[in-house]
């Protein structure tokens, strides 16, 4: 534990992300072990598992861009594609960004989030699933104004959780947007939406309603997906590692599989389905676009 607050210290010395950082070298002690890596490539160093020394000494070298912390400090998708091994299951990274602790086997919604994020895999893309697994937390009845009524098991693939995502994401995208912190408000903290509204129109003297606000989350949200169309990018990106469709190791349910990768990825095309993007290709559809007021998005990607 020692160790940990002394890695998060250094991370954040030199701001650099705890979550990026510790995914790396986890990737890169693995690689070592299974041979990927050896000491000509690590600069003599032995990575193991479980060496706190060693998780801090690769810190400092990642900061300093020193050694083999040169290498680390470019992230898992780089050091992956150096050498040759970005379609393995223990490449823990989507769109390049690593995976967090956080594991879609538990939250199948943050797993979503994880696919469809467009910047890589975050925790903090959508509120997380067990709060609305029983209508009677605080959460669940908070986020009744958005129109979702029915709890959702948090380990489950069901057609109300594809409905009721890109209601969430909005909210949280919204959030950002206006600089609010998740733990203050409704669901993740105590303040319920109507109030953040009203206290948000008393601050600035709008007179913004809750739906004016979700559309402009949502503008935001299809801007940022029709500029990964334009760059490229497609739904084929839109993937989970396959470690994360492995049987839980441990805990409750240990050893049973809770969803396999093609009912996932069927959610997902499901998903952007609700969302108003090509299920295909993620791109925003044209008339989702016309009922934001983008029009003029779809004739920029009609010339790219």
């Amino acid at each position: 534990l020692k160790a940990i607050a002394k890695g998060n210290e250094i991370c954040n010395r030199y701001c650099m992300d705890t979550i990026s950082a510790g995914m790396v070298i986890a990737f890169a002690c693995e690689c070592f072990e299974k041979g990927i890596l050896t000491k000509a490539d690590t600069g003599g160093l032995e990575l193991r598992f479980g060496d706190a020394d060693l998780m801090i000494r690769l810190l400092e070298m990642m900061a300093h861009r020193e050694g083999f912390g040169d290498e680390l400090a470019e992230g898992m998708t780089r050091l992956a594609e150096r050498f040759g091994v970005t379609e393995q299951p223990f490449h823990l990274a989507v769109k390049g960004q690593e995976v967090p602790m956080h594991d879609p086997r538990i939250k199948v919604g943050v797993g979503f989030g994880y696919a469809i994020s467009t910047y890589g895999a975050d925790h903090m893309y959508a509120p997380h699933d067990p709060y609305f697994t029983d209508e009677k937390f605080l959460p669940f009845q908070a986020v009744k104004p958005l129109g979702i009524y029915r709890p959702m098991a948090a380990t489950e693939i069901t057609t109300e959780k594809v409905r009721t995502y890109p209601l969430l994401d909005t909210l949280w995208k919204m959030q950002d947007a206006l600089g609010l912190c998740v733990f203050g408000y409704a669901p993740r903290g105590v303040m319920p939406i109507e109030q953040m509204v009203r206290c948000l129109n008393a601050i600035t003297g709008w007179n913004a309603s809750l739906f004016e606000l979700m559309k402009a989350a949502e503008r935001a949200t299809m801007m940022a997906r029709a500029f990964n169309s334009r760059e490229g990018f497609t739904i084929d990106k839109d993937r989970l590692p396959g470690r994360l469709f492995d049987p839980k190791p441990d805990g409750p349910n240990a050893g049973q599989k809770i969803f396999d990768e093609k009912d996932f990825n069927r959610a997902i095309a499901m998903l952007y389905e609700v969302m108003g993007c090509d299920p295909k290709t993620d791109r925003p559809l044209r008339g989702k676009l016309l009922e934001l007021g983008l029009d003029w998005v779809e004739e920029i990607l009609n010339r790219s």
